[in-house]
């Protein structure tokens, strides 16, 4: 879905609180997907989790420190 939204022009951002997308699938999957997002500027932000979101920002938990947020 990200690739398929930056392809369309959009900017794109993925939150992954694993700490990278394509953890769930095999290492060459993970390592050619990375490669693809890396190659179409998808920004990714890892150790973080979705708080909340509203009126275009979201609020962005780090989960490597506890009541830490950001807000993007």
């Amino acid at each position: 879905m990200a690739e398929h939204l930056v392809d369309l022009g959009k900017s794109v951002t993925l939150v992954a609180p694993s700490g990278t997308p394509g953890w769930a699938i095999s290492m060459y999957s993970a390592f050619a997907l990375r490669d693809r997002l890396r190659r179409k500027a998808v920004r990714i932000i890892g150790h973080h989790a979705l708080i909340d979101h509203a009126n275009g920002a979201a609020v962005l938990a780090d989960l490597s420190l506890e009541g830490s947020e950001i807000e993007i």
